[in-house]
């Protein structure tokens, strides 16, 4: 009867271990593919005619091409929250595709 337990806690853990992993690898991977579309959107783009805001966002994004949104937004002066360094990369990357 303890065998039956300790193998059906096993199973569980090993579920819960396998579906943490492939959560981490699935966002690792949209944040790889986002950076590089940033990066992309920024190296086509005349970095002298962008405002301020958007010119400084685009030459971290240059330096750190694997930093997160969040961190890039936290080396800004002053410090952006993660939803204020999205808008200005998804602006990049608009200001790109026209």
């Amino acid at each position: 009867m303890l065998v039956l337990e300790e193998s059906s806690v096993l199973s569980a853990i090993r579920a819960d271990a396998n579906r943490l992993a492939n959560a981490d690898h699935a966002n690792l991977v949209r944040t790889s593919r986002a950076a590089h579309a940033q990066l992309e959107a920024v190296r086509r783009l005349n970095l002298d005619g962008l405002p301020d805001d958007l010119l400084e966002l685009a030459q971290l994004r240059l330096r750190h091409p694997t930093a997160s949104t969040a961190e890039l937004g936290s080396r800004c002066k002053p410090p952006l929250t993660k939803a204020s360094a999205y808008r200005r990369l998804r602006r990049l990357v608009e200001l790109a595709a026209d």
